[in-house]
């Protein structure tokens, strides 16, 4: 039987409206999917944003610890450098010599407490200053100063060096040393000296030098007339001969004796013989007038001059010189076989040196000469 109209119009109704109903749930199907695409999009943002993340906590934790490791090493080395300047300092103190940093301005920036000590300053009024206008040395502000020196490249400079103290007569003397002060990149910043007390060591040495001298003298001189001594006469004529050698100028000598001296200790006693060669060889050395001109105790009562450049004729004028000032001192010599003073006979020879004669043939002369004087 056929379906009426309204029948039809209400399935029709249905049938749209469950397609309404499907349209819509498939609508809602595909934004719920949009959404579920999106938000699966905005999660794999999140993961992402999340490994980031953990990859930046975990760099940051290993900055972190590494900063923390920074310190605690920053610590250590400030630590150690408080300990290395401990040690630096009871090191630079404890030297006995006087030592001082310098910088190539010549300011100082480190002393130690011996140089304190010497100076008689405090570290305050130290620190900062010229070093030359703390300490006055021979050497400061000299070509010899150590700066330059050390700046031109010298790499350990040492040199003797005075420090004038409160008695200017009686500097201070000292063995300054200087070293490079060199920086982090090892350039010279300045200098590090130290100065070492010599000052005793520099009186015993000028005490064993004027002992030496005096030994020296004592060794060449006659203890008894104080004139040169026979060994220092056989030295200084040989000396002589081989200069007159060379220039050929010449030589004399003339060698006295006086006269009955074994009667006068007989007489008189060797106390006043001792005085009498005393007196004669003093007198005989007055009556040198020139520098090269030496009188020296040539044997027991006998003595001898050297007078370079000296001709005969110029001896012979010296000698009787000689013998007229020993008859003036009117001396007694009561046992005497010529005079009632004491008196003295000299034999004069002069030659210009030559390979024809060497010097004991030319005492042997003067000798020879003294005899016939005596005769």
């Amino acid at each position: 039987m056929p379906e009426s109209k309204p029948l039809k119009k209400a399935m029709l109704k249905t049938t749209m409206t469950d397609r309404s109903i499907q349209s819509i749930r498939d609508n809602k199907i595909v934004a719920l999917e949009d959404r579920l695409a999106h938000l699966e999009k905005e999660r794999a943002k999140l993961l992402a944003y999340r490994d980031k993340y953990e990859k930046v906590r975990r760099e940051l934790e290993a900055t972190h610890r590494e900063y923390e490791e920074n310190i605690l090493r920053l610590n250590q080395m400030v630590v150690d450098g408080e300990l290395v300047e401990i040690e630096l300092m009871q090191t630079f103190n404890s030297s006995a010599d006087g030592m001082w940093v310098i910088d190539d301005s010549f300011t100082i920036h480190r002393v130690n407490d011996a140089l304190l000590d010497f100076l008689a300053l405090e570290k305050e009024a130290v620190i900062g200053q010229k070093c030359y206008e703390l300490l006055q040395g021979s050497i400061c502000q000299t070509q010899n100063c150590p700066m330059p020196l050390v700046k031109r490249g010298k790499k350990r400079l040492e040199c003797d060096m005075e420090v004038t103290t409160a008695d200017p007569e009686n500097p201070q003397a000292f063995i300054l040393t200087a070293t490079p002060f060199l920086g982090l990149d090892a350039k010279m910043l300045g200098i590090v000296e130290s100065l070492k007390d010599i000052s005793d060591r520099k009186k015993a040495e000028a005490d064993l030098q004027n002992a030496n001298m005096e030994l020296k003298r004592l060794a060449a001189v006659d203890g008894l007339t104080q004139i040169a001594n026979r060994r220092s006469f056989d030295q200084l004529l040989r000396q002589e001969w081989k200069r007159m050698f060379r220039e050929k100028q010449p030589l004399s000598l003339i060698l006295s004796d006086i006269d009955y001296f074994k009667a006068f200790n007989d007489t008189y006693g060797h106390l006043m013989g001792d005085d009498c060669l005393r007196t004669v060889a003093q007198t005989i050395e007055h009556c040198l007038r020139r520098p090269g001109d030496r009188v020296a105790r040539y044997g027991g009562e006998e003595f001898a001059v050297i007078l370079p450049n000296t001709d005969l004729d110029g001896a012979g004028y010296i000698a009787n010189a000689i013998r007229e000032s020993v008859e003036q001192l009117m001396i007694p010599h009561a046992s005497s076989a010529s005079t009632e003073h004491v008196t003295i006979s000299l034999g004069v020879a002069a030659a210009i040196p030559s390979a024809a004669m060497d010097v004991d043939a030319f005492i042997k002369k003067a000798d020879a000469a003294l005899y016939t004087a005596k005769e």
